[in-house]
């Protein structure tokens, strides 16, 4: 049986949206950023990666879901749901993210920034399909953490 990907594909382009709209507001991505532009950032990044880990969990699972039938919201749970290549993509984006996020200034936006970064871009290299084959979102990052793999 074939999958259904449309709803899939709709939450990675909502991730999409969130990521472009934290770029508008990420420290990085101008000068004279208020105590505002960082929340907003790290809001929307933090909406981009749940967005994206979603989108993963009901790709392989039909539903983000837990055993009691409730939503899955939780990031750490969302990755555990998660199997196979994007199970390991997930726990290398938290692992970057972690490392990222302890060495800087911002480091809730940060984190928030790169784990939402490396789910996109793992995700996107793992399986396509899940954006409609589209690798890229066409916005210019504000900045590129290290990648170690």
């Amino acid at each position: 049986m074939e999958r259904d990907t449309n709803e899939v594909r709709e939450l990675m382009a909502e991730g999409d949206r969130m990521l472009g709209r934290a770029w508008e507001h990420s420290p990085s991505s101008k000068a004279g950023v208020t105590t505002a532009n960082v929340e907003l950032a790290e809001y929307y990044y933090t909406q981009a990666a749940q967005a994206y880990l979603v989108g993963a969990v009901e790709y392989q699972r039909g539903r983000a879901v837990a055993d009691d039938g409730s939503a899955l919201t939780d990031t750490d749970d969302l990755v555990r749901s998660l199997e196979g290549h994007l199970r390991t993509e997930a726990d290398g984006a938290v692992r970057t993210a972690e490392r990222v996020g302890r060495d800087s200034a911002h480091s809730g936006v940060e984190h928030a920034r790169v784990l939402a970064e490396e789910l996109r871009d793992r995700f996107a290299h793992t399986e396509p399909e899940l954006f409609g084959g589209a690798t890229d979102v066409g916005i210019e990052r504000t900045s590129q953490p290290s990648r170690s793999r």
